[in-house]
């Protein structure tokens, strides 16, 4: 079964990378808004903001040329996957977590320095400072839903990508992370919007934050279809980013 999924997740990310080539609906409330000036305004001033946010994240990875993860790239990969998607992915060591022994001394894995200081600050608490090579993983897990303390936490499935078993394997670390990327960005487009329309008396704050979701939302979906995932696939990655725990 661990076989079955590792090759699914791979041959999915490969079609994914290769590109391919409609979106489900998504009521904008236009319909429902009073006919005025106001109502455009808001809209047009949501786009805005959305196109000068997220969309800086998507657009920088658009023109990528695909390779083999190298040590920096699988460090930084799960470092800005954490920093992301903060409500979904904690990214933590064996060092920190279990006290296991780090490899190697103080002149290896120099880089490991700053992964330590974005991670200090991400997760607010002092981690191990020991010399040498830590084992980061990291943990995909709707926060908000499963809360620590919510009833849910302790069924849901768990499963385990492991990119790799030796220090020879080039393509395992590349292909987990590159689908817990795109599981990532499906789970979060298919959150949005977050809530129901607010209705034309809505504050213009709650409008304009409601609108920019709703065209988030519109161009994450198109930017997904254009790089080969479908609307069904995109979510079917997002139910596996809000129903299982997944570690990496």
């Amino acid at each position: 079964m661990k076989t079955r999924t590792v090759i699914y997740a791979v041959l999915f990310i490969f079609r994914h990378l290769s590109g391919a080539s409609s979106s489900p609906s998504i009521n904008d409330g236009s319909s429902g808004m009073a006919a005025n000036g106001n109502a455009s305004t808001v809209l047009e001033e949501a786009t805005r903001n959305v196109k000068s946010s997220h969309r800086r994240f998507l657009l920088g990875k658009k023109k990528k040329i695909y390779k083999y993860f190298d040590w920096n790239d699988i460090h930084e990969s799960m470092v800005e996957l954490a920093e992301t998607y903060p409500e979904l992915v904690t990214l933590s060591s064996g060092q920190d977590e279990y006290d296991l022994a780090s490899a190697g001394g103080i002149d290896d894995c120099p880089l490991d320095d700053d992964v330590t200081r974005r991670l200090t600050s991400l997760r607010r608490r002092q981690l191990s400072q020991q010399p040498g090579c830590k084992n980061y993983f990291f943990t995909i897990l709707d926060s908000k839903a499963h809360y620590s303390r919510s009833p849910s936490l302790k069924t849901l499935p768990t499963l385990l990508f492991i990119g790799t078993m030796d220090g020879t394997n080039a393509v395992g670390p590349t292909a987990v992370l590159e689908f817990s990327a795109l599981l990532l960005e499906a789970t979060r487009c298919e959150s949005l919007p977050h809530d129901d329309y607010p209705g034309t008396n809505a504050p213009a704050i709650v409008m304009r934050e409601w609108l920019s979701q709703v065209e988030d939302a519109k161009y994450c979906r198109k930017v997904l279809k254009k790089r080969g995932v479908s609307d069904d696939e995109r979510r079917m990655l997002a139910r596996w980013g809000t129903t299982r725990r997944i570690i990496v």
